[in-house]
């Protein structure tokens, strides 16, 4: 038989699917394991979560502002830039936590302003050069996400 878990601990988050035997045998010393070499290596897992806490009521303050205006507040002046502008419409605005790559094109082409027709034949592109970048996330199955670290930062250039 098969079990799932999602755990959120500050900036950490483990999903799990498997058997019930490793989840019962192995999955909390896999945790305190990472936990460990997060802690080793300085990364203060806490801080991230006051950050995204931070973020979360920011974010309740936006209201809802349009793609055009996203573009503008993130300087997307390039097919890069807007993608991570539609993205972070998705994320701020909308309070997508993912979002599809059609998700992505289709925000881009309310960026009247700014969409141009070749961002279209490049949006894979620059999704996934955005991924290496670290500016987005690939949360699996085809979704995306803007990471934790960058979230607050974003929603503050919409201010």
């Amino acid at each position: 038989m098969n079990g799932k878990v999602r755990i959120k601990f500050g900036a950490m988050e483990i999903d799990f699917e498997g058997s019930e035997q490793f989840l019962k045998d192995e999955f909390l010393e896999m945790i305190t394991t990472i936990y460990g070499l997060a802690k080793e290596s300085g990364v203060d897992l806490f801080q991230n979560s006051i950050r995204q806490s931070e973020t979360n009521s920011f974010v309740n303050s936006i209201g809802t502002i349009g793609m055009n205006t996203v573009a503008q507040k993130l300087l997307a002046n390039n097919g890069p830039s807007l993608t991570l502008a539609a993205a972070v419409k998705l994320d701020v605005v909308d309070k997508k936590s993912k979002f599809t790559s059609k998700e992505i094109l289709a925000e881009m082409r309310k960026a009247t302003s700014y969409f141009k027709s070749s961002y279209s034949k490049n949006c894979a592109t620059n999704i996934s050069s955005l991924i290496k970048s670290g500016k987005l996330n690939d949360v699996g199955s085809g979704y995306y996400s803007i990471p934790a670290t960058l979230k607050g930062e974003l929603a503050n250039k919409l201010k």
